[in-house]
């Protein structure tokens, strides 16, 4: 006897379409959906990291005097001996093909090894290396000023001997300059026990890329492409990639750094590096995160499963109800399995989401902590600037009524000796003018000293050194009474106007016109002016302007 053939309500077949078909297809599409997108999260964060990475080593190399500065420090630190200091430089110097000369000694201070073009003897050079390195055995030693005076004159005269004390240049480490008046070039100077050198570049040397275009030769430029430039140097590994392509991405990441940026071939990134140096990083974009093709796949195998399937049920004879319940007891298995699979991914995507998400507390953790401590050190900042102008501005209201004197600025001067740093104060655009070292008189200028705070004392300008301090006070003062006659727009003598752009320019490494920039940037506000190659928290404070005519 034959069974009979099975009949399928429409609403079994309805249920059994939606869960036997839809509802895995769904359920694949869903699970293939966030697979993608992680993997273009993954992408994306790897792609973003590329250009972070890319971006730390593009930092010590940009700015060329830097990474000059950079390589010979770590040279001088790798070598123990003066023959292979030599013979590194020696590569190092072919590998740029950049001209440098240099001047080697032993432990003690007599010449090794030199190739510098010069008429000085080896014993006068001997007496170099001795002075330099007294200088950089102790961390801000003052040099004689004999011994500055000859360093000067074989060096150059604008040369800042305070800086071989710190020989290896450990803030913001850069080369120094052997004159600001003329194109003299760079040198670079350093010493141990074992031995001591120095290294002089020909000018121009801060002109040239040998530091970028290192990081271009370490760089992998197959998968990604990089385009990067300044106003002295472009860089494309793609001929479509042009100086006009740099500055349009640059101003539509303006906004965006350090997110990504999609178009309809490539993704872009960018990043910021040194002073005035951007560059971006760019790759196809492929479209590997679409999931429709790999969904219709699975539903094409699905559905020929079932078309099987059916085929044996409608077709053949089975036992009665045998294949049917099998059928219902595995889709009822399939509805179930799906849903407890989709859920034990998101469960361990959530795992991974909260491992993630303490990392990154932690970090911000860090940040933060980071954060508060320059917090404090701005707030202290402002507080020392808060204490110091509520006692100008009482010095302010002496000075409405009487002319400024070494007498009615001695209160002023106990408060300000509260303080740790140092200050000017210039009447006028004439003396005197007032400092933390100097009282600069009509008739007679001194030398002020402060023993451990407590008693105030002068020295009258007799000495020779006394003299030269003295004088350091007045030429800053000039600079301060060419700086309010700026700001007034009133004018100074062809002369003296002369004398304080050569300072302003030797002191501040910068025109007339920019340092005064500089100086109006930090009235009333607190940032780090820079001084020769330093740079100080510097902040400043009219205590009069051109008096309001009154009608």
């Amino acid at each position: 006897m034959t069974a009979s053939k099975k009949k399928i309500s429409a609403g079994f077949a309805a249920a059994l379409l939606f869960i036997g078909f839809l509802l895995p297809v769904i359920a694949f599409g869903l699970i293939n959906a966030f697979f993608a997108e992680q993997k273009k999260v993954a992408e994306m964060r790897e792609f973003a990291a590329l250009a972070d990475s890319a971006a730390q080593q593009l930092e010590p190399r940009c700015e060329n005097a830097e990474f000059w500065c950079h390589e010979l420090n770590r040279m001088f630190a790798e070598t123990g001996k003066a023959g292979e200091f030599k013979t590194s430089l020696q590569k190092l110097a072919d590998k740029h093909q950049q001209k440098i000369s240099w001047i080697l000694w032993d432990a003690g201070n007599r010449v090794i090894d030199k190739n510098i073009t010069s008429q000085h003897t080896d014993a006068i050079w001997n007496r170099v290396g001795g002075i330099l390195r007294s200088a950089s055995e102790v961390w801000f030693r003052l040099m004689g000023r004999d011994d500055d005076a000859f360093i000067r004159s074989i060096l150059g005269e604008h040369v800042q001997t305070k800086t071989f004390s710190r020989a290896t240049f450990r803030s913001n480490p850069t080369l120094n300059s052997l004159s600001f008046s003329r194109p003299a070039g760079r040198f670079w100077a350093d010493f141990n026990e074992h031995m001591g050198a120095i290294v002089i570049f020909p000018p121009g040397i801060d002109g040239k890329s040998h530091g970028i275009k290192e990081f271009l030769n370490g760089f992998d430029l197959n998968s990604t492409g990089i385009v990067l430039g300044n106003e002295e140097f472009f860089f494309s590994n793609m001929p479509d990639k042009t100086p006009e392509t740099l500055a349009s991405l640059k101003i539509d990441l303006a906004d965006r750094t350090p997110e990504i940026l999609h178009t309809q071939k490539e993704i872009y990134t960018g990043r910021y590096v040194g002073r005035n140096l951007f560059f971006c990083l760019f790759r196809p974009d492929t479209g590997r995160y679409s999931t429709n093709g790999n969904t219709l796949l699975f539903s094409a195998v699905l559905a020929f499963l079932w078309v099987l399937i059916l085929n044996k049920i409608f077709h053949e004879r089975l036992n009665t109800g045998l294949s049917i319940r099998y059928i219902v007891f595995g889709i009822i298995t399939c509805s179930n399995i799906f849903p407890l699979l989709i859920m034990g991914i998101l469960g361990q995507q959530y795992l991974e989401q909260k491992r993630h998400i303490l990392i990154e507390e932690q970090r911000s953790e860090a940040v933060n902590f980071l954060k508060q401590i320059e917090g404090e050190f701005v707030a202290e900042t402002h507080k020392i600037k808060n204490f110091a102008i509520k006692h100008i501005n009482k010095l302010g209201e002496i000075l409405q009524h009487e002319s400024m004197s070494l007498e009615n600025t001695g209160d002023f001067r106990k408060k300000m000796a509260q303080v740790s740093g140092k200050f000017m104060v210039v009447a006028s655009t004439t003396i005197p003018t007032l400092s933390d070292a100097a009282f600069l008189g009509p008739e007679k200028s001194v030398l002020l000293g402060d023993e451990n705070h407590q008693s105030l004392w002068f020295v009258e300008t007799s000495d020779k050194e006394t003299m030269d301090r003295i004088k350091l006070n007045e030429t800053m003062s000039k600079c301060g009474a060419a700086f309010i006659a700026f700001y007034n727009g009133t004018s100074l003598s062809d002369q003296l106007l002369t004398e304080v752009e050569i300072i302003i320019e030797a002191l501040f490494q910068a025109k007339l016109n920019a340092t005064f920039h500089s100086f109006l940037r930090v009235l009333d506000h607190v940032e780090n002016v820079g001084l020769g190659t330093e740079k100080h928290p510097t902040f400043m404070q009219f205590l009069s302007f051109n008096p309001v005519p009154t009608g």
